[in-house]
């Protein structure tokens, strides 16, 4: 606060210092009134912080034996003034006494005055009430500012202590297993960017579009462990972004026909982390064809819907494609599965998918990861892909095994079950009849019988027999129908019916 003169028309200013001196206004009320007359101030009324300079007292109103001849002696009284010519005293003349009428008085409203902290005056100390109302103010203020001090040392320890849990949360992470060593490596790495992101939007000071660093920290974090990123994402009071969002993400990657990059990096991340264990990882690759629509389609400047093998080949002399042949990897000795292929294709002959599966093959291998065996579809092409890898799929001297093209290791061939069970249901359908290895007929006739029989006694025979089993063409792709109409309660219907019912009919 800066200290200055406070007689009329004097500008003086305390330096640190300076060769002038300030002094107070004296206790006395006597000698502080003779004070407020000297210095012709009108309706001047002197406080704790009012100053005078010595500029305004004689020399002889000082005492020179104190602290260096700047102390005022008791009876000092300001008598150096440099005042302008109207200012001057005035002596009173009475005047004779005219009565007047009294004027109507208008009150204006005046404005409540604002008390502050500290803001209080000798004259507010006067009143008793005023006093005690002005200390009531000042009491509830000191609580407010209390309270607000407080609260704002509470935001910061939180910040600071959730500083501490993000760079403590990987170690939580791996105590919990919800992250393997290789995944907190690579996260590890992102812990610049993506901790001040998550602080401000934890702490409410950002908001809208998620930073490129926390983007890439959210998708990287939910592609290792999703249960990872939920808990992450319950710690830090959904700082991240919520899992249907990451899957939109996901959209953006680059999915182009062919071997995915990122794929096989996961995987090589997942051979490292079992190796360090001193365990290696046992794979089946899945092979899978589907058929989709002959169409084409602009996607980002680029004509999609042609026979693509991943070679970035683009003419319109290509062929259309009809089907979509997919590589998948299952873990054996794990709970997770990992597409690492597609190809769009119009037909491809039993060399070719050989061709492909031999690259699978050789690409799984470089990862670090064990294929043992192969499983597809009982497709007759697939049938002759095995006997080019090296197997004998026939009934005669059936060898269901080919070597590793790489180790030279065996690697099983399975067929996919459930496909297996609908072209039987198929063919059993469609055809009428089939011949078992003994020679005996295999009538779908007696199932139909089957269903007519328990539709006229309105009893079920123990069998999910119903008449959409029967009309199985209507949904030929369900597993469900063709299991339920070729198992084993199906044939303990039938003889109970041939044998201890006899029927004619069965």
């Amino acid at each position: 606060m800066v200290v200055s003169c406070c007689a009329f028309g004097c500008t003086e200013r305390a330096v640190k210092g300076g060769p002038v001196t300030f002094h107070c206004f004296p206790k006395d009320e006597e000698r502080r009134k003779i004070w407020e007359i000297k210095i012709r101030r009108e309706n001047f009324k002197a406080t704790k912080s009012s100053r005078l300079c010595s500029k305004h007292f004689s020399p002889d109103s000082f005492d020179r034996e104190k602290f260096g001849g700047t102390w005022l002696k008791k009876t000092a009284v300001p008598t150096v003034f440099n005042f302008d010519k109207h200012v001057v005293e005035r002596k009173i003349t009475r005047k004779p006494l005219v009565r007047k009428t009294p004027e109507p008085v208008i009150e204006q409203a005046t404005r409540k005055r604002k008390h502050y902290l500290g803001e209080i005056d000798d004259d507010d100390m006067n009143s008793t009430t005023k006093a005690r109302k002005l200390l009531s103010i000042a009491q509830s203020q000191q609580k407010k500012w209390k309270m607000k001090i407080k609260n704002a040392e509470r935001k910061t320890k939180r910040l600071e202590k959730k500083l501490f849990t993000l760079t403590e949360m990987l170690s939580d992470l791996k105590k919990k297993r919800l992250a393997t060593e290789p995944a907190a490596n690579v996260l590890k790495t992102m812990f610049d960017g993506p901790a001040l992101e998550m602080l401000l939007r934890a702490s409410g000071l950002k908001k809208g579009k998620y930073a490129p660093e926390l983007r890439s920290f959210a998708l990287t974090l939910h592609f290792y462990s999703k249960k990872a990123y939920v808990y992450v994402r319950k710690v830090f009071k959904t700082c991240l972004p919520h899992t249907s969002t990451v899957k939109k993400w996901y959209q953006v990657v680059d999915g182009s026909p062919g071997f995915t990059k990122e794929a096989l990096e996961v995987l090589k991340c997942k051979a490292v982390e079992a190796s360090q264990r001193n365990r290696q990882l046992v794979c089946c690759l899945v092979i899978d064809e589907m058929s989709i629509r002959r169409q084409t389609e602009l996607d980002n400047g680029k004509l999609c819907g042609y026979v693509d093998y991943g070679t970035d080949l683009e003419s319109p002399e290509l062929p259309i494609a009809n089907s979509a042949l997919t590589f998948m990897v299952n873990a054996v000795n794990g709970n997770w599965k990992i597409p690492i292929a597609y190809f769009l294709i119009d037909g491809l002959n039993a060399i070719e998918r050989t061709n492909l599966i031999k690259i699978a093959l050789e690409c799984l291998h470089e990862t670090g990861i064990k294929v043992v065996a192969l499983t597809f579809d009982g497709l007759l092409c697939n049938f002759k892909v095995g006997n080019e890898l090296g197997a004998r799929l026939e009934a005669v001297n059936l060898k269901s095994t080919f070597p590793h093209p790489i180790t030279g290791e065996d690697v099983c061939i399975f067929l996919d079950p459930c496909h297996c069970l609908k072209l039987v249901r198929n063919t059993l359908g469609s055809k009428g009849s089939m011949f078992d290895a003994n020679n005996q007929i295999i009538d779908w006739s007696y199932v139909v019988k089957l269903e007519k029989f328990q539709q006229d006694e309105g009893l079920l025979a123990a069998t999910k027999i119903r008449n959409r089993h029967i009309q199985w063409y209507n949904e030929k792709m369900k597993v469900k129908l063709a299991a339920q109409t070729l198992n084993e309660s199906v044939a303990n219907a039938l003889d109970w019916l041939a044998n201890d019912l006899k029927k004619s009919r069965i």
